[in-house]
């Protein structure tokens, strides 16, 4: 019993680790989809429109590394004129 507990609980800190490291390159939303099909994801993909923009604003990165990804949309839309979007 004390090993199978011993077991879980590595299990969990593992998948603990894994969804951080995810957490910090996706959304919570792909990270839980990428932990969902873990050891049975297929090569291929998903083709979208996307638009990409490189922007050095001053400050950016330390004022969005704690927001959620939805509030800094948000910001940028409130940042950029209309004619820009």
């Amino acid at each position: 019993m004390a090993v199978a507990g011993h077991q879980l609980q590595e299990k969990l800190r593992e998948e603990s680790v894994v969804r951080a490291n995810l957490l910090r390159q996706f959304s919570p939303q792909v990270a839980d989809r990428l932990l969902g099909h873990r050891g049975r994801l297929r090569l291929g993909g998903q083709r979208s429109e996307v638009t990409i923009l490189n922007a050095d604003i001053r400050g950016f990165t330390q004022l969005a590394q704690d927001m959620d990804p939805d509030d800094i949309v948000e910001l940028l839309n409130d940042y950029f004129p209309s004619w820009f979007r």
